[in-house]
């Protein structure tokens, strides 16, 4: 028996040592610079990448345990006294033995690297509070799937969990069909995983359709003095495919953080009022408005 135990058991513990050690290396070194320098649209990505790799860490982590048994089961049949009890044998060896002592803290040590890799993955991906769906992938994915943002509320509890509440209707009809929201979620998953670029495919789908018939003036206001700990910047623009979508995403790619968004439609009209502050969490400064301001109008004058 312990012929058979000894290979596997070598086999086992030398696989799943070398995806533990790469699991926590990850954890410990690369995740965290990582994350000091990923911004809102990384962000959920990284976090979607550690909970896997703490799924992965915890498979390798119960492989030890197991290999670590298997061990414990081939020594045990290797000096196997037929005449005395199983459990004499057993408590030999792990008590009264130099290497029964370190096999002991190797089981210890191992249930222990399991229980930390499933207390990550039982925090899941958005356990930082950085770490959130960004709410330009949500109305990026809304446009591309044909549904339009009539009104929007989006806010950031003290906490920092995210709420987002939209209401929507068909973009060619006042119902939206399980066929869109299907195709919604896929869209947004597939932001989430990096294998689509919203963008271009948002851009791609408004050159299919004609621009607004309604000549809307731009405007862009921002207010300093408006809140105690945050810019207030309203936008007013022609309603279009994918409007929410380019105004988030120019904050997000200033590294401004949204705490609080309010969203309007007014027949051809949208009035929008974002309570922003910069990645430090502080109230935007004069070069920091008016960099704003010129994306923007770069961005929705096109």
């Amino acid at each position: 028996m312990g012929l058979v135990l000894a290979p596997l058991q070598q086999w086992l513990f030398l696989s799943a040592a070398s995806l533990a050690i790469g699991c926590v290396a990850w954890t410990l070194f690369v995740a965290p610079r990582a994350a000091a320098s990923a911004g809102e649209d990384t962000a959920a990505a990284l976090g979607l990448i550690a909970e896997r790799v703490a799924r992965l860490g915890l498979a390798a982590a119960l492989v030890l345990v197991l290999a670590w048994a298997l061990r414990m089961v081939a020594q045990v049949a290797a000096f196997r006294d037929p005449f005395v009890p199983l459990w004499e044998d057993v408590s030999f060896l792990l008590f009264e033995t130099f290497w029964g002592t370190v096999w002991m803290v190797q089981g210890v040590l191992l249930v222990l690297l399991a229980i930390v890799f499933w207390r990550a993955r039982a925090a899941g991906p958005t356990s930082d509070p950085r770490v959130t769906t960004p709410v330009w992938w949500i109305a990026g994915a809304l446009a591309l799937a044909g549904v339009s943002i009539r009104s929007a509320q989006v806010f950031t509890t003290e906490d920092g969990v995210a709420v987002d509440e939209f209401e929507v209707e068909g973009a060619f009809e006042a119902d939206v069909g399980e066929e869109r929201w299907r195709e919604f979620r896929t869209t947004l998953r597939k932001a989430i995983e990096g294998r689509v670029a919203l963008e271009h495919r948002v851009e791609e789908k408004r050159r299919r359709y004609p621009p607004p018939r309604h000549e809307v003036p731009l405007r862009i206001d921002v207010h300093t003095d408006a809140s105690d700990f945050f810019t207030v910047v309203e936008v007013g623009a022609a309603d279009r495919i994918g409007l929410l979508f380019d105004v988030t995403r120019t904050f997000a790619e200033l590294g401004l953080d949204v705490h609080l968004a309010k969203v309007a439609t007014y027949g051809a009209r949208v009035v929008d009022a974002f309570y922003v502050r910069d990645v430090l969490g502080r109230k935007l400064d004069p070069e920091q408005v008016g960099e704003l301001e010129l994306a923007l109008r770069a961005r929705l004058g096109e």
